[in-house]
């Protein structure tokens, strides 16, 4: 028989999409990444804001050539994003606590319902020239259920992790200058048996969207841990960073760590560590444990923070 769609296969959770990471993005200089902004980085780009949106209470009401690169956008409106597409005119906004918003009375896993409202969003974007020796990444913030992402009318993935980030890699969709993408978004899909919480029940694009470049050998993704010793006096720093190569050849990667005090300039703790990636290699490096004498501890009164700068 016909496949099954990903927003109704139990088995599609995610196509596509990148492993969950922390959230960072790449700076050209330190100064810039002290600042901690992310607007900063030349390699950063929000398409937060207006975007063409077409809206409809039935999947079956969608035109098959929605997504593509020459659809003619005159029966489409506008939207913001990110939004509620409820609060913005959309479909019914609807409360209910343990009760699904859809087949209420009798809910039936994974079975959902004719009535599924579909919205589909479009907006174009620019890549500059020296990203395309980059990986090029689109990330949703949140998307209210299943996510399907277009890029110059081609396929890119799915995700319904609805209030994780979804990214993807977009480089094979892409050419420098002027690109189109469309995400196509399911208020319900299979993963919204398991989405049911106390709260209003909204669709849409509910976080930002962003599209952002890392070298092809990169840091992935960082885990740090921040703890105290047994007197509550001393600061223990734990630091674990995975790295990836996406270049051609094998690569030599030293990553060195610097903790700053909240004034950006007192560098308290260091470390380094060195190692060979190849290609289409993935390592974590962990590093020596560092204790900071003294630490001063973060609490409600004193919300003391560092920062920490990692660079590759």
């Amino acid at each position: 028989g016909p496949s099954i769609p990903y927003w109704k296969d139990i088995n599609a959770v995610a196509i596509n999409r990148e492993d969950p990471r922390a959230s960072f993005v790449s700076y050209d200089d330190i100064p810039k990444a002290l600042t901690y902004e992310f607007s900063n980085s030349p390699y950063y780009v929000n398409l937060n804001g207006k975007w063409k949106f077409f809206y409809r209470d039935y999947p079956s009401q969608i035109p098959d050539d929605i997504t593509d690169i020459d659809v003619d956008l005159s029966n489409w409106t506008d939207i913001t994003v990110p939004s509620c597409w409820e609060k913005q005119g959309f479909g019914i906004a609807m409360y209910t606590n343990e009760k699904y918003d859809f087949n209420p009375l009798d809910p039936n896993p994974p079975n959902l319902p004719d009535y599924v409202p579909t919205g589909v969003y479009r907006r174009t974007f620019n890549i500059p020239a020296n990203w395309l020796t980059r990986d090029i990444f689109f990330q949703v913030g949140s998307a209210k259920t299943g996510l399907y992402v277009y890029v110059n009318g081609q396929e890119v993935g799915y995700s319904e992790d609805s209030k994780n980030p979804a990214d993807f890699i977009i480089n094979d969709y892409v050419h420098e200058g002027e690109n189109v993408v469309t995400l196509k978004v399911y208020k319900h899909c299979s993963g919204s048996y398991l989405d049911d919480q106390d709260m209003w029940r909204f669709g849409g694009i509910q976080r930002d969207v962003i599209i952002y470049s890392q070298p092809k050998t990169h840091i992935k993704d960082f885990v740090i841990v921040s703890t105290l010793d047994d007197n509550y006096e001393n600061g223990i720093l734990r630091v674990n960073v995975t790295v990836t190569n996406h270049e051609e050849s094998t690569e030599n990667i030293i990553v060195h760590y610097d903790l700053y005090d909240d004034d950006n300039k007192t560098i308290v703790v260091t470390g380094e560590k060195s190692s060979t990636l190849e290609k289409d290699d993935t390592y974590t490096l962990s590093f020596q444990e560092n204790t900071i004498q003294k630490v001063r501890q973060w609490n409600a009164e004193h919300p003391n923070l560092y920062i920490l700068l990692l660079t590759l």
